[in-house]
């Protein structure tokens, strides 16, 4: 196949493929030859049986790490070099600055980056400023930026990172879409998910709060934590459901990890992959993150009927409708999550009226097969 129609996917570690599984055979299907690039492991080779694409292992450190970083440039160099794309897709911060500049350096005419988040919101001091610089050039070697929702748009056009041109949002946003045939909560009677419970121990008539993702200081945890501590003492029928693994680069304090994992109303299940049974099992879900791009887990949950509280963040805001599919807070206000959350538990009929309103919203804007066609569109006209 001519290199004309090659695609290159470049993304720093392979379980960040989730956020565009499908892709690859979307693609093929409009004419592209698609690879992938991404570190090594078994997530990547599993990824290749899946989406039947070749997945060229680069090794790339998400930290900070000039001399790694370097050796990860040359080969991701070669490797672009070798495959004479036409087309270079980086996302996640750090494929994003070397996969898009060597694709500059290379003179690879389509050089997409796919903003999936900005790290540097949230960041301080020497980090913040080596993030805004690191932005600001993938930026500019770049020459189309898509970001994942309208509000990381803004933040990156208003630092001053690129043109409002050159910045697009694909339909209303998301990297992926949602799959409205798994996330359905048609799919969960009521005694499956008595018995759901039942396996972790929680009660049939329990009012549970959910959580999925990191368990980082940035996913909100020790926020959470603390609305957790008066949510847990307002209603005694109320329990912690926490589903995902352990974030290393961000740790939470010691204190709240070992009073999570020794109250016995708190579930810790670690990662799971095949949330959908889970969200079944909630009332409310709880994302209290202090950063996002455009949660999926924010969506996944409304797909779910189930209402979300979240902090007013860039990325969450286009994700819940607050006071329609959920709640927003004050950014890092334990307290009004608390008293957003028993809000629901209080008014079961609101907690129902949001979640449909959810599911319809999600099917408005977010469905996997509109966000693909955009998709389409969008790749088949810079090509």
């Amino acid at each position: 196949m001519s290199p004309r129609r090659r695609l290159v996917k470049i993304v720093t570690v392979p379980l960040s493929f989730q956020l565009g599984q499908g892709h690859a055979a979307v693609m093929t299907n409009a004419g592209f030859e698609v690879h992938a690039v991404s570190s090594p492991g078994p997530l990547a080779d599993q990824y290749a049986r899946y989406e039947k694409v070749p997945v060229h292992p680069v090794p790339m450190a998400r930290r900070i790490a000039p001399w790694a970083d370097l050796v990860s440039f040359v080969r991701l160099y070669r490797t672009i070099r070798s495959l004479r794309p036409s087309v270079v897709q980086s996302g996640t911060p750090k494929a994003a600055v070397l996969g898009t500049l060597a694709a500059y350096l290379l003179r690879i005419r389509v050089r997409i980056y796919y903003v999936h988040g900005l790290p540097m919101l949230t960041a301080k001091g020497v980090l913040r400023r080596i993030l805004f610089a690191v932005e600001r050039l993938t930026c500019r070697a770049a020459t189309h930026i898509v970001c994942v929702s309208p509000s990381i748009r803004r933040e990156l056009v208003l630092a001053g990172m690129c043109r409002p041109e050159k910045a697009v949002v694909l339909g209303h946003g998301s990297s992926n879409g949602i799959d409205m045939s798994v996330f359905d909560p048609a799919r969960f009677p009521s005694d499956a998910v008595t018995r759901a419970r039942a396996n972790l121990g929680i009660p049939a008539d329990a009012l549970v709060i959910g959580f999925l993702g990191r368990i980082g200081r940035e996913k909100g945890i020790e926020q959470l934590y603390e609305a957790w501590r008066t949510l847990r003492e307002a209603f005694p029928t109320a329990y912690l459901l926490i589903v995902g693994p352990d974030e290393i680069n961000d740790p939470v304090a010691p204190n709240v990890l070992e009073g999570l994992k020794t109250d016995s109303r708190v579930r810790m299940t670690g990662p799971d992959w095949y949330p959908a049974p889970l969200y079944a099992l909630m009332d409310v879900l709880c994302m209290p993150s202090h950063r996002e791009g455009l949660p999926n887990v924010a969506l996944e949950a409304a797909a779910m009927e189930v209402p979300v509280v979240a902090f007013r963040v860039p990325g969450v805001v286009d994700a819940v409708e607050s006071g329609t599919t959920g709640e927003l807070v004050d950014p890092l206000s334990s307290a009004q999550i608390a008293a957003a959350i028993g809000k629901y538990f209080q008014q079961p009929s609101l907690r129902r009226m949001h979640g449909r309103a959810g599911r319809r919203r999600v099917h408005e804007f977010f469905a996997r097969e509109k966000v693909w066609d955009a998709l389409t569109k969008f790749y088949l006209s810079v090509n």
